[in-house]
């Protein structure tokens, strides 16, 4: 009878166990699953921002490319103006 009774509440004490794993899981899951519903808020807000940005970003670089055409074109003109007055005085 005794065996029975260590027994019954080593099983007793290993569902006790059990449950109160369980519930530190299920706690840490509800946990989990909060955290990820704010990253997917935040990343809700943040793709539109991100998707601007790198649609400015598109018009900064074509704005730079312009920039550095019209910077090759003005130095050629500078050259040939250079090259011109040079020949006058010459």
């Amino acid at each position: 009878v005794s065996f029975e009774l260590r027994l019954l509440r080593k099983a007793s004490v290993l569902a006790a166990e059990r449950r109160g794993a369980s519930a530190r899981l299920e706690t840490e899951l509800d946990g989990r699953a909060q955290r990820a519903a704010e990253l997917a808020r935040h990343i809700a807000i943040t793709e539109p921002k991100l998707a601007a940005l790198r649609k400015q970003l598109g018009e900064v670089e074509a704005t730079l490319q312009r920039a550095r055409v019209d910077q090759r074109e003005n130095e050629r003109l500078l050259r040939e103006g250079q090259l011109r007055l040079a020949a006058l005085q010459g």
